[in-house]
């Protein structure tokens, strides 16, 4: 378990394991890369990356514009307040969106309409 409380830089990236990770991050930004595993990566309120890698993951994004990508696996994906964009690409698995609000977007990169 990571957690990284009142993180102020600006671009800090941070890259889990290839076990079950569980990445807390309250305040910063940040591109959050789970690794491989089934892994839960949890933002505060700023506009940060979430990439689960391979695995089952769970992607919190919260407040701010953030982007979500489940990678390989069947994820689950929630943005929170702001407007986010959720990636898929071809070979990511079935993923599961929640959305409270904002202006989202749905981005599919590689992949044939018949796939979806």
């Amino acid at each position: 378990t990571i957690t990284l409380a009142d993180f102020r830089k600006n671009g800090m990236q941070l890259f889990g394991t290839s076990s079950d990770d569980i990445i807390t991050l309250t305040n910063g930004r940040a591109l959050i890369y789970g690794g491989d595993g089934n892994d839960t990566i949890t933002t505060g309120s700023t506009n940060d990356v979430l990439d689960g890698g391979a695995g089952d993951d769970k992607l919190y994004g919260q407040d701010g514009d953030d982007i979500l990508i489940g990678g390989e696996g069947n994820d689950y994906m929630e943005g929170g307040y702001g407007n986010d964009t959720y990636v898929f690409a071809k070979g990511h698995g079935q993923d599961t969106i929640d959305e409270a609000s904002g202006n989202d977007t749905i981005q599919f990169t590689d992949v044939n309409f018949s796939e979806v």
